[in-house]
């Protein structure tokens, strides 16, 4: 069997989402972004990861003078995920 080297530099999510306009890859693993899907036909999950976030014992309503609002949390995360 012949084999290729393939060389594989780490990409931001985002600007590896970009690439697909401009041709420059035929198979990419990245997560399935509704946006995305637009532009990029996702197949099945491939993976799963368990993630979580931590909290300090002192509470984000502390720390930042307002309540603890989860889906602003997550809100910023997928932001951060997307850019």
């Amino acid at each position: 069997m012949e084999r290729h080297a393939i060389g594989v530099e780490p990409e931001p999510a985002g600007k590896l989402a970009e690439g697909v306009r401009a041709g420059a890859w035929d198979v990419a693993f990245l997560a399935a972004v509704p946006h995305r899907a637009r532009e990029i036909a996702f197949t099945a999950a491939y993976l799963e990861i368990e993630a979580t976030y931590l909290v300090p014992a002192v509470g984000l309503a502390k720390i930042t003078g307002k309540p603890f609002k989860v889906r602003e949390i997550l809100a910023a995360i997928r932001a951060a995920l997307e850019a």
